[in-house]
């Protein structure tokens, strides 16, 4: 629709400028008569007369009192009116006795002679190309077109008198304007103006830039207002619908362990489970067990909230990233162990001194090797290692899982985010693992990335730098 107008607006300025140079033209036509007649008029007796007039006039005696006061304003301009009023009578009482003398048919023949005259004399003699030239522009300017033009003039018989700056060959006088040139002399006939502009279009288009910069800025604006409001309603609703699924999955989490502690404790308050005392221990212990694994569920929505409002504090020490791999691979081996998987360790660093806070780092490995058990295809086999360049040490967690595609990798770092493995919904989680991961690797100024490919596995590899001058 915009363009349509647009178009519309250039059909209006080109018809507005079509009717400009028109005007301009008999605008022009009009002041090329009228000038020649006034120079006709200049030299004919009519002109002499009112000279005559003028020179045998002869004022009456100057007021004596004006050369005695001439600052008398007042004064000086009474004699000038009245020496005006003497020289019209004075012309009034010539003219009353010329008429008298002469009659009305003097003037006449005059006029009759001036306009004989302008019949008889050729076209090439009546036009004055300075004077056309002049003319033209003045006209147009008068119009405000200040675009360049060629113009041509053909006399009465067809001959072309002057083309400046081109010649104008037939396809150039179908686009150019035309007009009669002293259209009113019957005897020679009228003479033809053609004039053309070859940056017509241009000069439209330069006329109309300031609308045409308006629309499309206006249609610009339009059309990002609405690409930001379409892409803020599709992150919204991604966001309300993670959200939903980060609710429901808490939900699932938190119910499950409060569920097996309401079973555990209504079998302990049954009489006859109880006169056994192993089964007070072993129902007292998954009490135990499922109260901490509930409090580690809440610690760590709670404890995401607080890195999100940046209220969790670092207790950076100086420690050996060596020795928390170790600690963490002990301790998640045996879970490996019992799906007859591989958990493999590896260190290709000697220098393995930095310093961090040592509860997030362990927080930070067993999430990725918790996400690589998680996500495993049938037989987790998970390796990690370490590499160190001279500004830092790398760790890489690989696993032969489910992998993720490349628009995947660039989503699993955003909260509440969870990889989708299709019509199975065994894999628990909040959607906060690799989330926090990140927060905690950009919290000691590191660097963290992904590669993966569909079921191929996932390569996940951070960077903590030797040496962290910034504390939080």
């Amino acid at each position: 629709m915009q363009f349509h107008w647009i178009s519309d607006s250039m059909r209006v300025q080109g018809e507005r400028f079509d009717q400009s140079v028109r005007q301009a033209l008999n605008n022009a036509v009009y002041n090329l008569e009228r000038k020649e007649m006034t120079r006709r008029v200049h030299g004919s007796p009519l002109m002499i007369d009112i000279t005559v007039d003028e020179r045998s006039y002869k004022p009456a005696t100057t007021d004596t009192s004006l050369i005695a006061n001439p600052n008398n304003s007042e004064a000086t301009k009474s004699n000038t009116n009245q020496q005006e009023a003497g020289f019209l009578s004075h012309r009034n009482s010539n003219n009353q006795g010329r008429m008298g003398s002469k009659g009305t048919q003097y003037y006449i023949n005059e006029l009759m002679n001036i306009v004989t005259s302008m019949g008889n004399t050729p076209f090439h003699d009546k036009m004055d190309e300075d004077l056309l030239k002049s003319t033209l522009d003045q006209s147009l300017e008068n119009l405000g077109i200040e675009s360049d033009y060629n113009y041509c003039v053909y006399s009465p018989f067809g001959d072309e008198l002057y083309a400046q700056p081109c010649y104008f060959d037939h396809k150039v006088m179908e686009s150019s304007y035309t007009t009669l040139l002293f259209p009113d002399d019957i005897h020679n006939g009228p003479g033809q103006l053609f004039i053309h502009f070859p940056g017509r279009k241009e000069y439209i288009l330069s006329n109309s830039m300031a609308m045409l910069g308006s629309s499309l800025l206006f249609n610009l604006i339009i059309m990002l207002t609405f690409a930001y409001a379409v892409t803020t309603i599709l992150r919204q609703k991604k966001l309300s619908e993670m959200k939903t699924d980060f609710i429901n999955n808490m939900t699932h989490e938190l119910k499950t362990p409060i569920s097996t502690i309401n079973l555990a404790c209504e079998m302990l308050a049954d009489p006859d489970v109880t006169k056994n005392q192993a089964n007070t221990k072993r129902f007292s212990g998954i009490i135990y067990d499922e109260n901490k694994r509930l409090e580690n569920h809440v610690e760590k929505v709670l404890q995401y909230a607080r890195l999100e409002k940046g209220e969790l504090k670092m207790n950076k020490v100086e420690l050996d990233l060596h020795q928390i791999l170790e600690n963490v691979v002990e301790k998640t081996s045996l879970q490996v162990e019992k799906l007859n998987g591989q958990l493999t360790l590896s260190f290709n660093t000697k220098d393995s001194k930095i310093k961090g806070d040592a509860m997030h780092l362990t927080d930070v490995i067993y999430n990725l090797i918790d996400n690589a058990i998680k996500y495993r295809r049938d037989i987790p086999i998970i390796h990690v290692e370490t590499q160190s360049d001279n500004t830092g040490i790398w760790v890489n967690v690989q696993d032969n899982g489910i992998g993720m595609s490349k628009d995947t990798i660039k989503l699993i770092f955003e909260k509440f985010y969870r990889v989708p493995t299709g019509d199975i919904h065994n894999v628990k989680g909040f959607g906060l693992g690799l989330s926090y991961v990140k927060s905690i690797i950009d919290a000691h100024q590191g660097k963290i990335e992904a590669k993966s490919k569909p079921n191929k596995g996932t390569t996940i590899s951070f960077f903590l730098p030797f040496h962290n001058p910034k504390e939080i």
